[in-house]
C-alpha cells in the first residue's frame, strides 16, 4: 500500500474562516426561514375561508425556541434555526377538517341518529406551502452562498 503526503498552507486561516462559517450560515438560513414562514402564514390567510375569522387569526409562525399553540401538530419547541407554522390553537381545534373535508355520516353522542352530509374540503395550508417550498429551498441556498462569500472574502 502507497500512501500520500500532502501538506495545506495557511491551514490555521482556512480552519479560522470555517469556524466563521458556522454561525454566519446559521444566521443567514434562520432568517431566509423566517422570510418563508412570514410569506406562507399571508397566503395561507388568504386561501382560509372565513366565516368568523378566528381559523385566520390563528395562522401563526412561531420563532425558533418558541412553543407553537396548544392543539397546534407537532413538536413542543422549535428547533433552532427553524420556524413553525400552524392553523389552531386551544380555541380553534377544527383547522384539519377545513383542509380535508368530511365524509357522510351519522352522528353518535348528544345528536345520536343525526344524519350529517359532510363537508367539502376547503384546502388552505397545504397549497400555501406547495406554492412557497421551491421559493424558500432557493432561498435558502443563495442564503448559505452569501455567507460563504461574505466569510471568504473576509
Amino acid at each position: 500500500m502507497s500512501s500520500v503526503k500532502m501538506t495545506v498552507r495557511n491551514k490555521d486561516r482556512l480552519y479560522a474562516k470555517l469556524k466563521r462559517l458556522a454561525p454566519e450560515a446559521d444566521m443567514a438560513l434562520t432568517k431566509a426561514n423566517g422570510a418563508a414562514a412570514e410569506e406562507m402564514v399571508r397566503l395561507a390567510q388568504s386561501y382560509v375561508p372565513v366565516r368568523t375569522g378566528r381559523l385566520r387569526a390563528s395562522i401563526v409562525a412561531t420563532p425558533p425556541g418558541g412553543t407553537p399553540p396548544a392543539h397546534g401538530q407537532g413538536v413542543s419547541i422549535v428547533p433552532p434555526g427553524a420556524f413553525m407554522v400552524t392553523a389552531g390553537n386551544s380555541g380553534v381545534r377544527y383547522p384539519h377538517l377545513v383542509e380535508f373535508g368530511t365524509r357522510a355520516h351519522v352522528a353518535g353522542g348528544e345528536f345520536a341518529g343525526a344524519k350529517h352530509p359532510g363537508t367539502p374540503a376547503q384546502p388552505f395550508f397545504f397549497p400555501a406551502y406547495r406554492l412557497i417550498r421551491r421559493k424558500q429551498k432557493g432561498r435558502a441556498t443563495r442564503a448559505i452562498n452569501q455567507a460563504v462569500k461574505k466569510v471568504a472574502t473576509s
